[in-house]
């Protein structure tokens, strides 16, 4: 048997051995820290923490009522798991990018509430566009005559903040 998969770029199409293809989906789900097997669907579960933060959202005047509904909209589709086949990598047995689409899920509204969000953040000063953008800032910054560089990649930033920091700097970037 065979399964037709949208690689994850490019726009192809990649026809697999079904097999092969749930092999891989299986070392996804059972070979990392990042999913769990959970004995029941825990979406009422997240809507009711949903509407609680939002609750605490609108009470401090983080939020309006008409982006608490939007927040707190019902929504009944589970999300889904799949993977996507990276062509670009290598062509024979290419490696899977795992996917988890939460379209019409609970989750959606907050998806689609943080990419809102996103454009205030680009308007604080702290914000970095790309390379170039950087090398901009700091094209006329002097160095000391022993420099150290520093690189990082930041995983998981979103899991990291803390709340009440994050609160607040969304409020702020709402009231300019």
């Amino acid at each position: 048997m065979i399964t037709m998969k949208p690689a994850d770029k490019e726009g192809a199409v990649v026809v697999l051995d079904m097999c092969d293809y749930v092999a891989e989906v299986h070392k996804h789900l059972n070979g990392t820290m990042s999913y769990k097997r959970i004995a029941k669907d825990p979406t009422d579960d997240i809507a009711y923490i949903i509407k609680i933060t939002a609750q605490e959202g609108l009470a401090l005047g983080y939020i309006n009522s008409k982006t608490f509904d939007f927040l707190c909209r019902s929504s009944s589709r589970i999300p889904v798991f799949c993977c996507l086949p990276k062509r670009h990598k290598r062509l024979s047995l290419p490696p899977l990018h795992p996917i988890v689409s939460g379209n019409n899920s609970v989750l959606e509204p907050l998806a689609q509430f943080y990419f809102y969000l996103q454009d205030f953040v680009k308007e604080s000063p702290p914000y970095i566009r790309d390379s170039s953008h950087f090398i901009q800032l700091i094209e006329n910054t002097q160095v000391s005559s022993q420099p150290v560089l520093v690189s990082l990649d930041v995983g998981s930033l979103c899991t990291s903040i803390p709340h009440e920091d994050a609160w607040r700097t969304v409020q702020h970037f709402l009231d300019l």
